[in-house]
C-alpha cells in the first residue's frame, strides 16, 4: 500500500492563465501509468482572495475535492483531495490570514487521518 502526497509552492494563482495551467498539470498527474494519482496535493502561496475560494475549487476537475483558504498577497493555502483515495474529507479549521488549514480525512486504505497544510513563510 502506498499513498502519494505532493506539496507545491505555486507562488500565486491570481493570473487566470497561470491558474488554468497549474490546475491542468495537477489534473494530469497519475494519468501516465507511471505514478498513481496523488491522494493529496498541498498548495502554498495560492494568493486566493477573500471571496474566491469556492470559485477556484471548481477548476480542479472531478477527481479532486478542493479546500482553499482566503489569503493575502503572499499567503493562502489549498488542499486537493483525491475522491477515490479519500472518500470523506472536511475542513476542520483554517487561519483567517490563509497561512494554514486543518482537514480531517478518511482514507480508503488508512482510515481517519488529520492533514495539516501550512504555508508559513519567514
Amino acid at each position: 500500500m502506498s499513498i502519494t502526497l505532493i506539496t507545491a509552492n505555486v507562488r500565486g494563482l491570481v493570473d487566470s492563465e497561470k491558474r488554468r495551467d497549474v490546475l491542468a498539470r495537477l489534473r494530469g498527474l497519475g494519468t501516465d501509468q507511471q505514478l498513481p494519482r496523488p491522494a493529496v496535493v498541498f498548495l502554498q502561496e495560492t494568493h486566493v482572495g477573500r471571496n474566491d475560494p469556492e470559485a477556484w475549487a471548481a477548476g480542479v476537475g472531478p477527481h479532486y475535492q478542493a479546500f482553499f483558504t482566503p489569503g493575502g498577497p503572499a499567503t493562502g493555502v489549498g488542499t486537493l483531495v483525491n475522491r477515490d483515495a479519500v472518500p470523506e474529507c472536511r475542513q476542520l479549521a483554517f487561519d483567517p490570514n490563509g497561512r494554514w488549514q486543518l482537514l480531517q480525512a478518511r482514507f480508503a486504505q488508512l482510515g481517519e487521518v488529520l492533514l495539516l497544510n501550512a504555508g508559513i513563510s519567514a
